[in-house]
């Protein structure tokens, strides 16, 4: 039969309580500093040591909270931080770096409470401290998957060029500062020869691999204030901003021809390409960037109807589409010689 009485609990020992109290003090999951107003050291909990690697001898009544700062921590404290604590008595949330023993830097948030005696005299300043290691390492991990969020946004994932997106406000931007400075802004439409045939007779990673090599070719053409992005496919374009001379835009054309006519190594494929371009002008009366890249579309066309190799820069926004896409010059950089010219041209080397 269960006995009913009460039982009784046995005398509590209030020093098993302090002695606990104690244990919490120095083993709690952050630091606890306790200084004179001069900043002097005068209890610290383990955790703190722990973190530091500094001996507790090392630094009660040793060193002086901001000696433990660094140099920019040291001028805050004199500066803002005992100012504002001695004004309102509190300090919250505070970033500083400690200096640890072995010269690492402890990087913490810090709240400070002064003790005042009845007079209104500073007696003693309880600080506690909070590990901010794993948060800073979050906060910077956070901000580089914001940055490379960023990227992805606004680039392509295949080439690292800009996509269209980031194209569009490139070119408004282009345009703003160029009625600002009364400047000329072209675009240039580039559209690979043939890509359809090399990805249907060496497969798509070898197309993916020529997309890679071309905006790497693309890159060196430009100049550093110009604009090279990928739209899409084989489909690139290019903002040429600051033009100085008349034929500033045909230059560029040929050059992009030229280095995109080199042949290209691709596991052990010889590929030899080219590319059509056609580009219009901002100064030319295109005032609405839908009616320049209509334009510029329009003169790669045009360039594409002639053949490979070639480009055609739009000349006159008053003429007729039938018009529009009359050629203003054509440059070719042939590739080697082949019995059937709708096919590219490649060799599998030794």
């Amino acid at each position: 039969m269960a006995d009913d009485k009460p039982r009784q609990m046995p005398p509590f020992d209030p020093s098993v309580l302090e002695e606990n109290l104690e244990d919490l003090y120095e083993n709690a999951p952050c630091g606890y500093l306790s200084t004179l107003p001069s900043g002097l050291i005068a209890k610290v909990n383990e955790t703190f040591l722990k973190w530091t690697g500094y001996r507790r001898e090392d630094l009660l009544y040793v060193k002086r909270f901001q000696d433990l700062l660094s140099n920019g921590g040291k001028i805050f404290y004199e500066t803002h931080y005992f100012p504002l604590l001695q004004m309102q008595g509190f300090i919250n949330e505070i970033a500083v770096d400690f200096i640890c023993q072995d010269g690492r830097k402890l990087p913490a948030f810090i709240n400070s409470v002064l003790k005042k005696h009845e007079t209104g005299e500073p007696l003693v300043i309880r600080t506690t401290v909070a590990n901010a290691t794993d948060r800073r390492r979050y906060e910077g991990e956070l901000l580089l998957a914001q940055k490379k969020s960023e990227h992805l946004a606004n680039h392509d994932s295949l080439t690292g060029l800009m996509n269209r997106k980031r194209f569009t406000e490139r070119l408004h931007e282009s345009i703003a500062d160029a009625h600002r400075n009364k400047a000329q802004v072209a675009v240039l439409l580039l559209d690979l020869d043939r890509f359809k045939n090399i990805n249907d007779t060496l497969g798509h990673h070898i197309g993916d691999l020529l997309l890679k090599e071309v905006a790497n070719r693309l890159g060196p053409c430009v100049r550093e204030s110009d604009t090279v992005a990928r739209l899409g496919g084989d489909e690139f374009v290019v903002i040429q901003t600051h033009i100085r001379t008349p034929n500033s835009v045909q230059i560029l054309a040929e050059k992009i021809l030229k280095e995109l006519s080199r042949p290209y190594l691709l596991q052990g494929h010889e590929i030899i390409s080219g590319c059509s371009i056609g580009g219009a002008t901002y100064s030319q009366g295109a005032n609405e960037i839908d009616k320049l890249l209509q334009n510029a579309d329009a003169a790669m066309y045009r360039a594409k109807s002639l053949g490979s190799n070639n480009y055609q820069i739009f000349s006159n926004p008053s003429l007729t589409e039938s018009t529009v896409r009359q050629p203003t010059k054509t440059v070719c950089y042939a590739p080697m010689s082949t019995k059937n010219s709708n096919l590219f041209t490649y060799r599998k080397s030794t």
